[in-house]
């Protein structure tokens, strides 16, 4: 449900700068950025549930295919994937984004 939530809302965002935001709700990558049939990026989110050591695999896959490749997740877990990127060589090759829910209520 939080994964579907943050997929739509980067989804509203890559709106106003690609041509093409394709949602892949069966499989990986998250999200395909594309401009005018080129694509140029891929997001995946993960949520801690998610984040583990088998996921490298997968996000090298996708550096493979010549995308940018941006990984969205939860801002507490951050230093996790620069530890999980730099044991695989990939640091330098993926951008991280993070995400986290803030609710403030008067009570």
């Amino acid at each position: 449900m939080l994964k579907g939530l943050v997929i739509e809302q980067l989804k509203v965002r890559y709106l106003r700068q690609y041509s093409e935001v394709l949602l892949n709700r069966d499989s990986e990558p998250d999200i395909i950025l594309s401009n005018h049939g080129l694509k140029i990026a891929a997001i995946c989110v993960e949520t801690d549930k998610t984040l583990l050591e088998e996921r490298v695999s997968k996000w090298k896959s996708i550096l493979e295919q010549g995308l940018k490749l941006l990984l969205v997740v939860p801002a507490r877990s951050k230093t996790k994937v620069a530890n999980l990127l730099w044991d695989a060589g990939m640091m330098t090759q993926v951008s991280v984004g993070t995400y986290e829910i803030n609710i403030s209520t008067p009570l």
